[in-house]
């Protein structure tokens, strides 16, 4: 069996826009130099392993002295970083703040953090000098100041059920975001539009049970946003359909490819089919994905299958379609299509 160092190339960060895709996959150098004494030999003289440091549920317990250690091996490299605080649960009491973030902040190219409150230490306050980072993923924890001067940060997810005042479109990281994800966020549509006026090159915009349960009057009328490098758009309506269906109204696109919709009824299917019909990038659109767990009765089937005909037919470049209906009755069958 013969090993060359290409075997441990670290895989790239993916930058497609399905939210589920794991942006920090990567081998561990720790498990590899485990396999054979070969391959320890190559990965001791590969540092371009070095840089990927897992920490957390998802990989070893690692202790300072190995994550000071992979530092080391990694040369000068750019860092890519994840960490989950149930490190705590094992025992390992590790000051994310000066330890993790705050000593080689000006290394970090991507940083996925999963924080659930277990710490003791939360994300620090305080501007820190993030100047090359642009993968940021942060989960259960909303302060976002420590990354303030993250000018060139490209990807932007943030989820785990938190609340996102008014201030945070104050965050100043958005003119050159390409990707914004928000899953399990309460967050008012006027927030989020003065979000997106301010970040011009978005390409994919995933919004999965993001927005809020209800709509002030003043939100009802808020000046369209231009979003003309939008290629990708996840809106899901369910319980914040009145957040989605005020994009729908209010995000104005050139040349859209991709739209996913999820948990609608026939009432959200028909704000999407003015939001396509009245925008020119409707005709660029080759990718629709509907899915939804709902429990249709016979006659919203019925009204959702109406209006969803209704959507397709004005889609004129349509070449992937994937539509999953599945509620508490079982399939449903769209006959026409």
């Amino acid at each position: 069996m013969t090993v060359d160092q290409d075997t441990f190339a670290p895989s790239s960060l993916r930058d497609q826009h399905d939210s589920d895709s794991e942006e920090f996959a990567y081998p561990s150098p720790w498990e590899t130099s485990a396999v054979c004494q070969r391959w320890r030999n190559l990965t001791l003289s590969s540092p371009g392993l070095w840089p990927y440091i897992q920490l957390g549920a998802h990989a070893l317990a690692l202790t300072p002295y190995y994550f000071d250690l992979q530092f080391e091996r990694s040369g000068n490299r750019p860092v890519f970083l994840r960490l989950d605080d149930s490190l705590h649960k094992r025992g390992h009491s590790y000051d994310i703040t000066s330890s993790i973030l705050s000593s080689e902040a000006h290394r970090y190219q991507g940083l996925n953090l999963v924080l659930t409150g277990i710490t003791t230490d939360p994300l620090p306050t305080e501007l820190m000098d993030f100047p090359i980072l642009r993968k940021l993923r942060i989960m259960s924890c909303a302060d976002t100041r420590a990354f303030q001067t993250a000018a060139q940060l490209t990807h932007l997810s943030i989820g785990g059920g938190l609340d996102l005042e008014a201030p945070f479109a104050q965050f100043n990281p958005w003119t050159k975001l390409q990707f914004l994800h928000f899953n399990e966020v309460y967050i008012l549509p006027s927030t989020l539009l003065a979000i997106l006026r301010q970040a011009p090159n978005i390409y994919a915009l995933d919004l999965d049970r993001c927005g809020s349960s209800f709509v002030e009057g003043e939100e009802l009328h808020m000046a369209v946003v231009t979003l003309p490098s939008l290629r990708y758009l996840h809106l899901h309506f369910g319980v914040y359909r009145f957040t989605s269906q005020i994009l729908a109204t209010r995000i104005n696109d050139t040349h859209l490819d991709h739209l996913k919709v999820s948990e609608v009824d026939a009432g959200d299917l028909q704000a999407v089919a003015m939001f396509l019909g009245s925008r020119s990038g409707s005709a660029h659109v080759t990718a629709f994905k509907l899915v939804s767990s709902w429990r249709y009765s016979v006659t919203e089937a019925s009204l959702l299958e109406s209006v969803l005909l209704s959507v397709l037919r004005g889609l004129p470049a349509l070449q992937r379609l994937y539509i999953h209906l599945q509620g508490g009755y079982g399939h449903y069958t769209l006959n026409p299509l």
